[in-house]
């Protein structure tokens, strides 16, 4: 077995990161989308009524990208999708465990927290996330839900 991943892993724990990068399969720049006015919601479509934001289906990027004559790496990449009419087999970055219940539409929509809130400035980047910009632990949920004077009650959130 070669000792690499074993490398790799003891250099990201020492970085203070417990996993490896995550990889996209295309570069994706929120920054970019930002600026032409695309709102978070365009792309994440189920903040409002899933626990799960959503990931973008291929249908949504051919809405703006199906006749892009961008010369970009990530363009051809994408137009090979779209042409194929494959969804993009995007990762995720943040999760919770399997026995956190998060409702985006809870903190979104009833409490009005921006997703930077919890996101950190995603919406700056040029190029995906390797890793979480916010590290999501139970203390950080606490704090923000003492802070602004919400519930603690364990039930809320674990089921």
């Amino acid at each position: 077995m070669s000792k690499l991943p074993i490398m790799l892993a003891a250099a990201l724990l020492a970085a203070g990161c417990s996993q490896p990068p995550i990889e996209q399969p295309i570069s994706f720049n929120h920054n970019k989308h930002i600026e032409a006015d695309v709102e978070c919601s365009e792309c994440h479509q189920y903040f409002e009524t899933s626990r799960f934001s959503g990931l973008p289906e291929i249908e949504v990027c051919t809405d703006c990208h199906e006749d892009d004559e961008s010369e970009s790496a990530g363009i051809k990449i994408l137009l090979g999708y779209i042409e194929r009419q494959e969804n993009i087999p995007w990762k995720r970055v943040y999760d919770v465990a399997d026995h956190v219940f998060y409702s985006h539409r809870r903190h979104v929509v009833s409490a009005g927290l921006p997703c930077a809130g919890c996101h950190g400035d995603i919406a700056a980047l040029s190029a995906p996330p390797p890793h979480p910009l916010v590290d999501q632990t139970m203390a950080w949920c606490l704090d923000c839900h003492e802070r602004s004077g919400q519930t603690t009650d364990c039930i809320q959130c674990h089921r």
